[in-house]
């Protein structure tokens, strides 16, 4: 059986004196009398207790700490928290990644982060929560977020869905009439993806077509073929090659599936632009530039992106001037493979 912590709440019952007069004892002893110095710190002692300076930091009005929300954890994360480390570590901040992964309630996650009465937040997607985004407006805590037209208080980021606009007219103008869009979660507001196959979508029926072919996998069902060492890239790629449809290109709105269907590809002699092409949106891995062909992409630069949120928000925290919009240039890159 693992034996439990011994908390603050402990040692003031044990010393019998409340959680202030020991909260301000491991502060400063001397904020304390002498006779109550004695018995908290024998009580201490007695329930080996050992004050956790996190915890006192985050319980602090004055807390150094910023939670940075993620609502699904994907390769970009990593991107993203390096960017961001880099800004927030300079200015004497640290920070706390947070997910929920399609596990736990966003609004129960939100509870916990405003106990913690932290300087700033950000979150690389979304707010979907009614509660939560009416809570922070309340609250007006410096925010910024990085996927979504309609921010709380401020976004900074590509725009997705003119992403997906871009993608879906240089494949018009390129004369492909069959096309397949391959994603995770495409109807999750919280992420980038949502809107970028928005905008593509919007763009392909604007011009009197359809997307014949929509793989749209679910969390789970990702996480699954992940852990058969399987990835829905070469997953998807042996589907539509399987099914009657012929398909000219597929579009895949995450990078990773796109290697691994253009590997799956290459394994099986499908050559890719002649038998089908492929495009995506980057900027998770540059290993699709490195394949022969490369692979057609618009680069969504999760590195800058995760810098610029970071430094907005110290802006905002230093109450310098800063728009509440902030896009930045997404760069498209024509590659071999469509």
């Amino acid at each position: 059986m693992i034996k439990k912590n011994a908390t603050i709440i402990d040692v003031a019952k044990l010393a019998n004196v409340g959680t202030m007069s020991v909260s301000r004892f491991f502060k400063n002893s001397s904020l304390v009398s002498p006779q109550l110095q004695n018995r908290i710190s024998e009580a201490a002692k007695n329930l080996s207790y050992t004050p956790n300076p996190i915890a006192s930091s985050l319980a602090s009005r004055n807390t150094k700490i910023i939670p940075i929300y993620i609502p699904y954890l994907r390769f970009a994360a990593i991107h993203y928290m390096r960017s961001i480390n880099k800004v927030l570590h300079k200015q004497g901040f640290q920070n706390f990644l947070l997910s929920n992964d399609g596990i736990s309630s966003e609004e129960k996650i939100f509870e916990n982060i405003l106990k913690w009465n932290p300087q700033g937040l950000i979150i690389v997607g979304n707010i979907t929560s009614r509660n939560v985004r009416k809570k922070l407006m309340e609250i007006k805590i410096p925010l910024v977020e990085t996927a979504t037209s309609n921010p709380v208080d401020t976004f900074v980021g590509v725009d997705y869905e003119n992403a997906g606009v871009r993608m879906a007219d240089y494949l018009i103008k390129k004369n492909y009439n069959n096309i397949a869009f391959v994603g995770t979660s495409l109807e999750s507001k919280s992420l980038h993806t949502s809107l970028i196959y928005k905008g593509f979508k919007k763009t392909i029926q604007k011009h009197g077509m359809k997307i014949s072919q929509l793989i749209n996998y679910k969390e789970k069902e990702k996480d699954n073929l992940l852990t058969k060492s399987q990835n829905p890239g070469a997953d998807s790629m042996s589907k539509i090659i399987s099914s009657k449809e012929k398909i000219d290109v597929v579009v895949y709105a995450d990078d990773l599936f796109a290697l691994d269907a253009h590997i799956f590809c290459k394994k099986n002699n499908i050559k890719i632009k002649k038998d089908i092409s492929l495009s995506t949106f980057s900027g998770t891995i540059p290993e699709i530039f490195d394949v022969n062909p490369s692979i057609t992409s618009i680069d969504m630069d999760h590195k800058k992106v995760g810098l610029l949120a970071a430094e907005l928000l110290i802006k905002k925290l230093n109450n310098k001037t800063h728009k509440k919009i902030n896009y930045i240039e997404s760069n498209f890159i024509i590659g071999g493979s469509a």
